[in-house]
């Protein structure tokens, strides 16, 4: 790919990516932990030659959680910080639980319920955010990845990982954002 080719693809998947975080229905905090997760994940991976990056089930929903340890934080009293408009969210519910006995990251890895909680979020990933995070309205965007489940992961589309990290602090700043505006 030549650079403006590349410089081409990168203005297309940020464009995309704005439309998400612009006009997506987002009725629960899932989607943009799941945008950060994805994001980090592509720059600590290794990319495929044939430009694409698959991503296990596992390790996002590790990222997943990773990501929302902090916003478990009990603050004012024993409330949580929301995660979802109106009633708790599954997930932020199983980490608060793990989290009430084991209170760090490091302790929880620790904990024999670890992995059973890693299976249970990427089973609400499947669920919930993972198929619904290219929707725009009755649009789906699907640029990122395929709608399915590879060998239990996801598999990017080609060229989206190096713009994963090629804009990696556009991405941040953009979810981020997003994100402080839906909370």
């Amino acid at each position: 790919m030549n650079e403006m080719s590349g410089k081409l693809a990168e203005l297309d998947f940020l464009t995309k990516l704005q439309r998400i975080l612009g006009e997506g229905l987002f009725s629960a905090s899932y989607k943009y932990a799941l945008l950060l997760a994805l994001a980090e994940l592509s720059v600590e991976k290794s990319i495929q030659a044939d430009e694409t990056l698959r991503i296990e089930l596992h390790e996002l929903a590790d990222r997943f959680i990773t990501l929302y340890w902090r916003q478990v934080a009990p603050f004012r009293g024993n409330r949580m910080l929301a995660a979802a408009a109106g009633k708790q969210a599954a997930i932020v519910n199983k980490i608060a639980s793990l989290k009430a006995i084991a209170p760090t990251i490091s302790a929880a890895r620790r904990n024999p319920r670890w992995k059973s909680l890693v299976r249970e979020v990427g089973r609400l990933l499947v669920e919930m955010p993972l198929w619904k995070l290219q929707l725009v309205g009755k649009e789906r965007l699907d640029f990122l990845y395929e709608e399915r489940l590879v060998e239990r992961g996801i598999v990017f589309r080609p060229g989206i990982a190096a713009c994963f990290r090629g804009r990696f602090q556009i991405v941040q700043a953009l979810v981020q954002t997003a994100l402080l505006s839906f909370v």
